[in-house]
């Protein structure tokens, strides 16, 4: 994010003059800001699966748990997991690659996504209601 955000700048200073360069930069700087708020509040730091099967997730600068299910439009793969989360807060997405954990929680987490998920349930029993 950072290498591709300092050559866009790179590009936009020295391909770009007056009012077009204005507005270049201030398009740079709203991708800027909300690629540094996507990668510093969404990020999901820890997926957690309870004994009944029930996900968990714990996200960037949060204490807390928040109760996920997992979207069907998620994706499995042998090395490659693409979640869409519901929350009750809203979806997060998160891509996942085979060597960003460990084998025994790769397999586990693959495991889980393709069988042994929850019964589907509707989308207000999901928010509590």
């Amino acid at each position: 994010m950072i290498i591709l955000h300092a050559l866009t700048l790179v590009a936009v200073v020295l391909y770009s003059h007056g009012g077009l360069c204005v507005l270049w930069l201030l398009c740079w700087l709203g991708s800027a800001g909300w690629a540094w708020y996507g990668y510093t509040h969404l990020k999901v730091r820890a997926i957690v699966i309870d004994a009944q099967g029930q996900a968990w997730l714990r996200r960037q600068g949060q204490r807390r748990l928040i109760k996920a299910e997992l979207h069907h439009h998620s994706l499995a793969r042998a090395s490659l997991l693409s979640l869409r989360w519901q929350t009750e807060h809203g979806t997060i997405s998160q891509l996942l690659l085979s060597d960003m954990v460990d084998k025994p929680a790769w397999r586990c987490l693959q495991v889980w996504v393709r069988w042994c998920q929850p019964t589907p349930r509707s989308a207000g029993q999901l928010m509590g209601k």
